[in-house]
């Protein structure tokens, strides 16, 4: 279960509401309908607004709606821009709730050890699920993760996927070497969810499953080809390694280029719901303070701009997955003294139950690519590794996609 992009998606779905309209096409119900809509938003943030005024709060535009706008155009400019200007904490008033940010890796662990029955994960992941599946669904996600964990984590389980995963990325990569070039993120989310699907369901699901699918579960698979891409003696190197080892998940510089890109590639946000008042300490070395996060309230870290801190990381926005091999304890290190600052997947108790298959399926796309296969940029132009689409579930896409030739190579 990745959290790390609810908050994205959610929000980029209002932002379609919240532009301009042309009053001259509009009927009068359809702008009375408006009206009302807008009336019944604000005064549903006002009640949480008013409890945790304590806290400063963040205005783009206009009132409400224009906080959803300018999140949805560029949610990393927005947060960097307020974080910048307010602090380790601030809300920020949206159209039908108000979201508690906390901007430091002291709260991201408060923020992940709080327990589920005062802020709700589920809560936070029902805000745009709950209309897709059934009723009272999210009011068992405890039973349901604890058995999910239970079953997908077995030895024999993770042996059994680790060969599902190799043998549907050569048949996937195999058809992508017969067409002239494809869309990398596309195409790699519907392998990646064709081995989910098989995985968890069985092959009878997979073909029907894998061709609708739209979203790029985890992207930093595809993400991960596309930086080995930019980086020639990378790639060479990943590939003797490969050769050295009895299977891809065995590969110390595999797992490097991995971490670094769920690094470097997290998504925007995860989002808890405060089903409960709560006091939250924050502050600095010389300074705290409690803040007040009020019940129907949701609060949100960034996984992001967390793994992207200068003051975290060296050359934290460039890609070295060699930081790995140097400093094998970095991700225990920078998670010490109370903190934390490197969770793609979680933590703690709200760890994602799926960690150990989405290593194994990540290992399988990107060590059957490189090894067998000769990846290239569609066209010979290089995409801009920078331009980042949160809109999608999951890690983020590259804006637009980019373009890749797949050849099987010849040994």
């Amino acid at each position: 279960m990745d959290y790390s992009s609810t908050n994205s998606l959610a929000l980029n779905g209002l932002a379609r509401y919240a532009y301009p309209i042309n009053t001259s096409s509009a009927s009068l119900p359809l702008l009375v309908s408006i009206f009302l809509l807008a009336s019944l938003a604000i005064t549903s943030t006002r009640k949480a607004s008013r409890q945790s005024s304590q806290l400063p709060s963040v205005h783009y535009g206009w009132p409400v709606v224009g906080n959803v706008v300018a999140y949805s155009k560029n949610p990393i400019s927005f947060l960097r821009t307020a974080t910048a200007q307010f602090g380790t904490t601030f809300r920020t008033d949206m159209i039908f709730t108000t979201i508690i940010w906390l901007r430091s890796p002291e709260l991201n662990k408060v923020f992940l050890e709080t327990k589920e029955h005062t802020w709700s994960f589920g809560d936070g992941i029902g805000f745009f699920l709950n209309k897709i599946v059934s009723p009272g669904y999210f009011d068992h996600l405890k039973v349901f993760v604890g058995s999910l964990s239970r079953g997908i984590n077995r030895t024999s389980a993770l042996d059994h996927y680790s060969r599902v995963a190799g043998e549907t990325s050569r048949t996937f990569l195999a058809d992508w070497a017969r067409k002239e070039e494809v869309l990398l993120f596309e195409h790699v989310s519907k392998l990646v969810h064709a081995v989910i699907v098989q995985c968890l369901m069985g092959p009878d699901f997979t073909p029907r499953t894998a061709r609708n699918c739209t979203a790029c579960f985890m992207a930093w698979k595809p993400t991960s080809a596309a930086c080995l891409m930019q980086s020639p003696a990378r790639l060479a190197s990943l590939r003797r390694d490969l050769r050295q080892v009895p299977e891809h998940r065995s590969s110390p510089y595999l797992q490097a280029c991995l971490k670094e890109t769920a690094r470097r590639y997290s998504g925007v946000s995860m989002l808890r719901h405060a089903r409960q008042p709560t006091d939250v300490c924050s502050g600095t070395t010389t300074t705290t303070t409690d803040v007040a996060v009020p019940k129907g309230a949701v609060v949100a870290i960034s996984g992001h701009l967390t793994h992207r801190d200068p003051d975290i990381y060296r050359n934290a926005n460039e890609w070295v997955p060699e930081r790995w091999l140097e400093e094998p304890d970095l991700a225990r290190r920078v998670n010490a003294g109370g903190r934390l600052a490197y969770f793609p997947f979680g933590a703690g108790a709200h760890r994602c139950p799926g960690e150990k298959l989405a290593g194994i399926i990540a290992s399988a796309v990107v060590g059957t690519a490189v090894l067998d296969f000769d990846v290239a940029w569609g066209g010979g132009e290089r995409a801009d590794l920078t331009r980042l689409d949160f809109s999608k579930v999951g890690s983020p896409w590259l804006m637009g996609d980019c373009s890749a030739e797949v050849k099987r190579r010849v040994l």
